[in-house]
């Protein structure tokens, strides 16, 4: 819903007028609730006409981008990190930035950051403990996608690897790799890019006993690589493909800020009511549509 208002009363308000401030078209029956809701009116208006610097503040500080080595540069909301205070983001859109290595935790699992498009809300990205090694002696998958920001691409689908299988006769289904550091001459390690059992992750029984199994994210255009290969290949190739990462998409108050920006503002996030806010510069004059 969209007010206009006077800018004071936006900026002062955080965005959150219409929540709290309105004028009933009659009076309560009740003398007392009348009193009350006098007092809340007066309230509100000191609210108003008191210092609003705090939203002058997030206002610039949310005009500075996040940069992070060469490929990731003037990212804005709803991405917050390094220069960009909590504020001027969503909560689960939070970047780092170590040695120009760009990474973001999603429930809980360390992704780095390839590449982001914010035309197309789209990031690539691997999985960051895999990413140049894909042979591992601890081996766990990460925990499931937060669905409530993030979605695959098209793009993307499941690669599985399954480490120091014991039986010889697999090769037969599937190509396999080698880890110089894995198993013994009589284990081998595969791979697949097909849903071979209807779960990703389960051990076909022609692979016989295997330590362990674990599903990556990859494009779909890697994956053809791999499906080619007829029979072996090596870690290089492997950790080549994983490290090409896979695409992401994201949804997080998007069209909102779409129109906060629009109106020369900026977007942000209120950490108290869990929503999203539009920061208007105090510098420009004239009457504001608040968005909420």
């Amino acid at each position: 819903m969209t007010f206009q208002l006077d800018k004071s009363v936006c900026n002062a308000m955080g965005f959150t007028f219409e929540r709290i401030f309105f004028w009933p078209h009659k009076m309560h029956p009740n003398p007392s609730k009348n009193i009350s809701l006098l007092i809340l009116i007066h309230l509100v208006i000191l609210l108003i006409h008191g210092p609003s610097s705090s939203f002058a503040d997030n206002y610039a500080d949310c005009g500075k981008p996040f940069n992070c080595g060469s490929n990731i540069q003037n990212i804005s909301y709803p991405f917050w990190g390094s220069d960009r205070p909590e504020q001027c983001g969503h909560p689960k859109f939070e970047l780092s930035c170590v040695d120009g290595v760009t990474e973001i935790s999603i429930n809980t699992e360390a992704y780095r950051v390839l590449e982001m498009n914010q035309d197309t809300r789209t990031l690539l990205a691997v999985r960051a403990d895999y990413f140049g090694d894909v042979c591992k002696t601890e081996l766990r998958n990460a925990t499931l996608l937060d669905t409530t920001v993030f979605n695959y691409t098209a793009d993307t689908q499941p690669l599985t690897l399954f480490y120091t299988c014991d039986s010889p006769n697999g090769t037969s289904i599937l190509p396999h790799f080698n880890c110089s550091e894995s198993g013994g001459s009589n284990t081998v390690n595969f791979y697949s890019v097909e849903n071979l059992s209807g779960t990703p992750g389960n051990i076909p029984s022609e692979l016989g006993r295997c330590e362990g199994s674990v599903v990556l994210n990859v494009s779909q255009t890697q994956a053809t690589t791999l499906r080619n290969l007829a029979t072996a290949s090596n870690e290089t190739l492997i950790k080549a493909v994983v490290d090409a990462g896979f695409s992401l998409v994201w949804n997080a108050n998007d069209s909102l800020c779409d129109g906060c920006v629009s109106n020369g503002s900026r977007c942000g996030y209120n950490r108290g009511s869990e929503e999203f806010v539009c920061y208007q510069n105090q510098n420009s004059t004239g009457t504001y549509a608040c968005n909420f």
